[in-house]
Parts: C-alpha cells; sequence; structure tokens
C-alpha cells in the first residue's frame, strides 16, 4: 500500500528546513497547537479568523497525537487522541462546526485506507467507510472522499444516501486515489478534485465517457483539474476536466504533499491552489473555464498546511528550524504573519 509522501525535503532547496516525519501524518486546522518550542505572544485575529484548528503531532518514537489547538497562541486546547502511527497525511477534515473530525488510518488488515470519524465531544471513533482525502461541506452535512476504486463519492451524514461517478473512467488515465486531493466549492454544488498520478501503476478502468477524448492527459506544459458537480436533489454526480497551462513562475501543482486546495473567496465556481513552487510559493485561481491567474504569493520557503473555509487565513511551516506560523492573505500577500509554534512537530494541518 502506498501512503502520501512528504514533500518538506524541498524546504531545503528554498532555504528553510526540514520538517522529518516517521512514518506519515496528517494536520487539520481546528485549534491551537501543541507547544514544541517558544511561542510569541498571544495576538488577537481579526473577526473572521477561525479560532482552533486541528492537528496531529509528531511525538517520540514516531507516535502521533491528535489535537484541538488555539489559533492565537499554538496552544493545545483539546487532546483528541493518540492512535501510534497508523496515521497517514491522505486527508484530514473537520466539519464547520468542529464538532468532529475524518481522518485516514493504516488498517491492521487489508490494503485499503480506513477512513474515521471522531466526535470531538465524546472521543468516540467510527470507521465510516475504506476510503481517504475526506472534505466536509460548509453546511457540515455532506462528506466527499475518494474511494480505492479511484471513485469520488459524496455521502450524506444525516441520511447515509450515496452517490459515486468513477473518476478515472471520466479522465482516462490511471489516478491515484490516495493522493488525489477533493474541496468544495462556495458555491455549495461543486466539488474540485486535482487528481495525482500513482507512482506505481494500479488497475482503474481505462475507458474514457463519450466526449472526453483524453483531453485531460497530464502533460509537458498542461496539468488537469477536475470540477465535479453534485446536484441538491440527490441527482447523480457529473463531471468536466479541463487542463491548466504550467508556466515557469507557476508550474503545475503537485498533489502529493505541499499543495493545499480551498474555495476562491470571490468566485463561487473557482478554486484555490496553494503550492510550494520552489524559491516562493504562490496561491493560483482556476475556473472551470478561463485562464488561471496567480492571486497570492506566499514567499520564500513557504510551505502551505491549511487555508481556513473563508480563504481569508493560512496556517503553513517555515524556518530554520521549522516553525508553525499564522497569517492573512490580504490581496496579493499575507500580513500579520504569526509564529505560533517554534521547533514544530506538527506533521501537517486543516481548518
Amino acid at each position: 500500500m502506498t501512503v502520501r509522501s512528504s514533500v518538506r525535503s524541498k524546504l531545503v532547496a528554498a532555504g528553510a528546513a526540514v520538517l522529518t516525519t516517521a512514518g506519515c501524518a496528517l494536520l487539520v486546522s481546528l485549534g491551537a497547537g501543541e507547544a514544541g518550542g517558544a511561542v510569541r505572544p498571544a495576538r488577537t485575529l481579526g473577526r473572521e479568523g477561525p479560532p482552533r484548528f486541528v492537528a496531529v503531532v509528531q511525538g517520540a518514537g514516531g507516535r502521533q497525537s491528535l489535537g484541538l489547538f488555539s489559533a492565537a497562541t499554538g496552544a493545545r486546547v483539546k487532546r483528541l487522541g493518540s492512535f501510534g502511527m497508523a496515521f497517514t497525511d491522505n486527508g484530514l477534515a473537520v466539519t464547520p462546526t468542529d464538532s468532529a473530525v475524518f481522518f485516514t488510518l493504516i488498517p491492521r488488515h487489508g490494503e485499503s485506507l480506513k477512513l474515521v470519524r471522531l466526535d470531538v465531544a465524546s472521543g468516540r471513533r467510527t470507521v465510516v467507510a475504506r476510503g481517504q482525502q475526506p472534505a466536509v461541506d460548509n453546511a457540515g452535512t455532506r462528506l466527499a472522499f475518494m474511494t480505492g476504486r479511484g471513485r469520488v463519492q459524496v455521502r450524506d451524514l444525516h441520511s447515509k444516501a450515496r452517490r459515486e461517478l468513477n473518476i478515472g473512467r471520466l479522465l482516462g488515465f490511471e489516478i491515484d486515489p490516495l493522493n488525489s486531493m477533493l474541496v468544495w466549492l462556495a458555491d455549495e454544488q461543486s466539488l474540485v478534485m486535482l487528481p495525482a498520478e500513482p507512482a506505481i501503476p494500479v488497475s482503474v478502468a481505462r475507458t474514457p465517457t463519450s466526449g472526453s477524448r483524453h483531453r485531460c492527459r497530464p502533460e509537458k506544459t498542461r496539468w488537469p483539474i477536475v470540477f465535479i458537480h453534485v446536484p441538491r436533489d440527490g441527482a447523480k454526480l457529473t463531471a468536466r476536466c479541463r487542463t491548466v497551462r504550467s508556466t515557469a513562475a507557476d508550474p503545475a501543482p503537485q498533489p502529493a504533499g505541499g499543495t493545499v486546495l480551498a474555495a476562491s473567496p470571490t468566485d463561487p465556481s473557482a478554486v484555490w491552489i496553494a503550492s510550494f513552487n520552489g524559491p516562493s510559493s504562490t496561491i493560483q485561481q482556476v475556473g472551470p473555464t478561463g485562464p488561471a491567474h496567480r492571486v497570492a504569493t506566499l514567499g520564500r520557503g513557504v510551505l502551505p498546511e491549511a487555508i481556513d473555509r473563508a480563504s481569508r487565513h493560512i496556517l503553513y511551516i517555515s524556518g530554520h528550524p521549522p516553525a508553525l506560523w499564522e497569517a492573512t492573505i490580504d490581496g496579493s500577500r499575507l500580513t500579520h504573519r504569526h509564529r505560533l509554534v517554534a521547533h514544530s512537530r506538527f506533521a501537517t494541518a486543516a481548518w
């Protein structure tokens, strides 16, 4: 079984430190982080700033713990559990009310990852499905995730009704369901998937649907992205794929790590893609049609970890030794940069 590999080693080339992890780990934004060193005095976040985030912290011997952290101080607010070395960084999501966390675990038996729901109040854990890359909509009523068969499934969290779409068949090429990324858009009727190609070929249907004509195959100067329509009335899922031209300044994002997806705050049908692009990380906006364009430059040596639901605040790793930072996305740049934890042991993050 292949799990997502870390790209934090890329920070070395950018002049920042490497955050080393034993095994695979995950960080989600729900609260403040566990203090791993000196922390600057707390500052008050703007009204739109989420007060908490959820994170997985790397402990002694490679053991990983899940916690709820303060986005103002980086201090741990609540310990949510410890799961040894079973965590993987193949998706972590939090409901809008911070009531539940979804993450993936390596199973004791079998090859498919377990998608688990943890109730924040009680600590109760429930296996939802065999799958990865969870994404919860802004209403907190629908969960989307990738299955091991290269399909996207959308599940109603109340009625348990489910819908699936075979993305591999749509694209006409093999995809890696472990590392392909999902995010809900602001229109609440759309998902975006950033497909990843498998490092090792896997068995996925190769026959494209009528009309696809393999137009979404990744090429040297173009990369694919999928827009999935999720009707509110429970009708079947549909999708369209487009390719985006890559340039030296804005190369293709790498879904295997160093990339974060978020809903665009200015266009409800578009997605933000924050990615580590070597010397300077950037955010690009991509819609279902039209050219992609850069909306922000994050700076040198910035490894994006999570963007909040309002696409207003970002968590990222930077510095030497690596530290966890929070900042406001203000126009085309980051402002109010705030170091939460020095000598960070956070593995990954999400709001």
